[in-house]
């Protein structure tokens, strides 16, 4: 339900257009309950609130809801985006990733296996558990 202003990248319209590259979101079904959950609590309407729900654990999003409606999100085209996670980098400068490649003689498989599996939490402390 997010508007196309936050929704779009960007990139040339073309990326969008013929390849749908947008951010879509992730965690929906569990934002959806939080503002439901909100909603019953403050004994509203979803129609009246606006919400900012969090979803925290070893994925991690925010997502701003207006209405009952999803109007952003902090994940994009792929989970990757956003929040640090347990093992994801989140939001990174992407002139990173080729400096990376060339640093390590990465190949884009490696990296891509670094940012979603070695990065993140993990990266930074050497474990993943939010519980230690």
């Amino acid at each position: 339900t997010m508007p196309d202003f936050a929704y779009m990248y960007a990139l040339p319209y073309d990326f969008y257009d013929k390849h749908n590259i947008r951010r879509y979101g992730f965690h929906g079904t569990s934002h959806a309950f939080v503002s439901s959950r909100a909603a019953s609590l403050l004994e509203k309407d979803k129609s009246e609130l606006n919400v900012i729900s969090a979803h925290l654990g070893n994925g991690a999003s925010v997502c701003a809801i207006e209405k009952g409606k999803s109007v952003d999100t902090s994940m994009g085209f792929t989970p990757l985006e956003g929040l640090v996670m347990g093992t994801r980098c989140g939001d990174l400068d992407p002139a990173i990733l080729p400096f990376i490649s060339h640093l390590k003689g990465l190949t884009i498989e490696e990296i891509d296996t670094l940012m979603n599996k070695k990065s993140g939490v993990y990266g930074i402390c050497g474990y993943n558990d939010f519980r230690d």
